[in-house]
């Protein structure tokens, strides 16, 4: 159990690097309507409709369960009545998560915007590692650690676009962008701070991600109040997120030893005894990691006002 918590843990931890939020950050998902805004985001991002799945806060969850329970259709108002459970909502696979992860929004602060025109990039110069870019700003609160890695922010005229690759397919999708923080931001001590935010401006082009680069001066909003937590319920494609897991040598010593691998998943068994303590000590040990591979196939998800 401790180990599955873990890795729990470790994948709820990437939402940081996704920048889809719907919602209003602090409310609870208690209706359909406030669910479906994540795969309708999914939607709008061109996500595929197969392998959809969502994790969500117990609070979210049981507020949900509860909305649930006034539904006419027997089938799915008796499982969320009885057991709690949600199952599939609109193709979406959906569970309870206590390991959801609560994100403090920065400090922020003051009036920011845009710090000159035109800083937009091409694919070729966009990181492609991180899918990102910097982003020159001022107008922050001096001398203040102004957003958290993870923060999500829009730009004022700059909008998303149809991110299905290829020339003449870039349509307005009538929302602003939304961009996530990359890393931990301090202004100086006039306000200025350059953000690493992705995904990058990129204006032309079979990658287009915005209807247009920023203006000078374009006002900048952050998601959520200040220094403020947040539960980061997630709506996503499987292939969004990644764990991967090693198999573990075995000890060359004579112990019981055991390894079992099914589906990608390794766990080590390994039995020792200590004859002055008389003590036996059984310990299982995982080797895994966890990656963002595909943030553009998922989206936090809150409750609306």
């Amino acid at each position: 159990i401790a180990l599955a918590n873990n890795v729990d843990r470790a994948l709820a931890s990437l939402y940081d690097d996704v920048y889809n939020w719907v919602g209003t950050p602090g409310q609870t998902v208690n209706s359909y309507d406030d669910f479906a805004k994540g795969p309708q985001r999914l939607d709008e991002m061109a996500v595929p409709q197969d392998m959809r799945h969502a994790v969500m806060a117990p609070a979210d969850h049981w507020a949900l369960a509860g909305s649930q329970t006034v539904l006419f259709n027997n089938s799915i108002n008796q499982g969320a009545y009885r057991k709690g459970s949600l199952g599939m909502i609109g193709n979406v696979d959906t569970y309870m998560d206590q390991n959801i992860r609560a994100h403090t929004v920065g400090a922020h602060g003051g009036t920011p915007l845009v710090n000159g025109a035109s800083q937009n990039v091409t694919y070729l110069n966009a990181n492609s590692v991180t899918w990102s870019q910097s982003l020159v700003t001022d107008g922050w609160t001096a001398s203040t650690q102004v957003l958290n890695a993870g923060d999500v922010i829009t730009i004022a005229g700059v909008n998303a676009v149809n991110p299905v690759p290829g020339e003449n397919t870039k349509d307005d999708t009538g929302f602003l962008q939304q961009f996530v923080v990359l890393s931990d931001v301090t202004s100086d001590g006039t306000g200025n701070a350059t953000l690493t935010v992705s995904p990058p401006i990129i204006t032309s082009g079979p990658q287009q991600t915005v209807t247009a680069a920023p203006a000078d001066n374009a006002a900048i909003t952050v998601a959520g109040t200040a220094s403020t937590n947040y539960r980061q319920n997630l709506v996503f494609h499987k292939n969004a997120f990644a764990l991967v897991m090693c198999p573990l040598e075995m000890p060359d010593d004579n112990v019981f030893k055991a390894r079992e691998s099914k589906d990608g998943i390794s766990i080590r068994v390994i039995k020792f005894y200590d004859g002055a303590a008389d003590e036996e000590t059984i310990r299982l040990d995982i080797l895994y990691g966890v990656k963002s591979l595909y943030p553009d196939l998922a989206t936090r998800l809150s409750g609306t006002a």
